[in-house]
């Protein structure tokens, strides 16, 4: 029984031995344990660059569309003003010939007045004359 155990107790020495011999000789894993860790951390890196990156497309394109919107609203307000100012010159040249058509009325009523008032004091100086000579 104490062979026995004698030989257990080698071959479990040898076994120990052998596989100390192992891993002394096994590289450290400490480097391929940091490198892993460092591809985890630049495969997040990378994820969330990505999904940051297709945020960032996404809102330039809503800011292009933004931009072509702001650009037709600003096309129409131009068409709306520039209707409204032809609108404007139109008022105001019937507006201004309107006024021109009174100022050639008027003209025409002074003048209607004038020989009027003329031949008004014509007759008042026959009148007057007539009267002085009786």
């Amino acid at each position: 029984m104490i062979d026995a155990l004698t030989n257990r107790s080698k071959v479990a020495e040898t076994a120990f031995l052998s596989l100390c011999k192992l891993l002394a000789e096994a590289p450290d894993p400490y480097p391929i344990l940091e490198a892993t860790v460092a591809e985890l951390v630049n495969s997040e890196e990378a994820t969330r660059l990505a999904e940051e990156n297709t945020r960032l497309r996404t809102q330039l394109e809503k800011a292009g569309d933004i931009n072509e919107l702001v650009k037709e609203r600003v096309a129409q307000k131009e068409k709306e003003m520039m209707a409204l100012i032809d609108e404007k010159e139109r008022n105001w040249q019937e507006k201004e010939q309107e006024y021109q058509r009174q100022i050639t009325e008027s003209r025409d009523m002074v003048k209607e007045l004038k020989v009027t008032q003329e031949a008004a004091s014509a007759r008042l100086s026959a009148q007057d004359q007539k009267f002085g000579q009786s």
